[in-house]
């Protein structure tokens, strides 16, 4: 599974978690892939994934490592912890399969907040890991 693959079904399925969204004030477009050049706070960013192969071929399976990134400007740090306990929830209740059909279970999601050098933003990052499994050849 490519990098690209993994963005795209952690991205879709956040997406589709309603409670998810609606921390983010009802707007699935504040779930980003990458850094946005204008979008209102709060927002959620993947920002960072490192791949390896499981056995030296990809196409056997990979080990992935990333990050999430929420962005707030609220007064406390409530509302990017409260987005950052929704994610880690979600993305660990099972796996997530791509449209291509592989599987990926994310585990060991760790978890730092703080507030930025402007001393106005919040930011929630989520650094974990997951083992992706390609696509079933008997299917």
């Amino acid at each position: 599974m490519s990098q690209h693959s993994f963005r795209e079904a952690v991205v879709t399925a956040l997406r589709s978690d309603a409670q998810l969204v609606s921390l983010l004030g009802g707007s699935a477009g504040r779930i980003v892939d990458g850094a946005p050049a204008h979008i209102r706070m709060p927002y959620v960013a993947l920002s960072r994934i490192e791949t390896e192969s499981l056995t030296g071929h990809a196409q056997e399976g990979e080990r992935l490592r990333f990050t999430i990134n929420i962005y707030s400007r609220e007064l406390t740090r409530t509302e990017a912890a409260s987005i950052a306990d929704r994610i880690k929830a979600f993305l660990t209740t099972g796996p997530l399969t791509t449209d291509s059909g592989a599987r990926c279970l994310i585990f060991g999601i760790g978890e730092a907040i703080a507030v930025l050098r402007d001393r106005r933003t919040w930011r929630a990052e989520l650094t974990g890991r997951a083992i992706v499994e390609p696509e079933d050849p008997q299917n």
